[in-house]
């Protein structure tokens, strides 16, 4: 178990084809004891690059796309905040 206030950072996406925002609704119930930051997003994949407007379909995870600004800026101010 984590203790009250420990700071924990957890993230989902419309486009994530493995983790839906429900299952992260849950672990963010689970997590409420804590200092809980969730980031929910609507154009990455499942390893953070942003689809931009497409379905991720698991190819994506490997193509040069572009990592995802939607997690990128709450990422930087999470880790600042520790």
């Amino acid at each position: 178990t984590l203790p009250a206030g420990f700071p924990v950072l957890t993230s989902c996406s419309a486009k994530d084809i493995q983790v839906n925002s429900t299952d992260v609704d849950g672990l963010d119930a689970a997590l409420s004891h804590t200092n809980l930051v969730s980031v929910r997003m609507t154009n990455a994949n499942h390893v953070l690059k942003d689809v931009g407007d497409q379905p991720s379909n698991g190819a994506d995870y490997v193509a040069p796309l572009p990592y995802s600004d939607e997690f990128n800026e709450p990422f930087v101010q999470w880790v600042k905040s520790l």
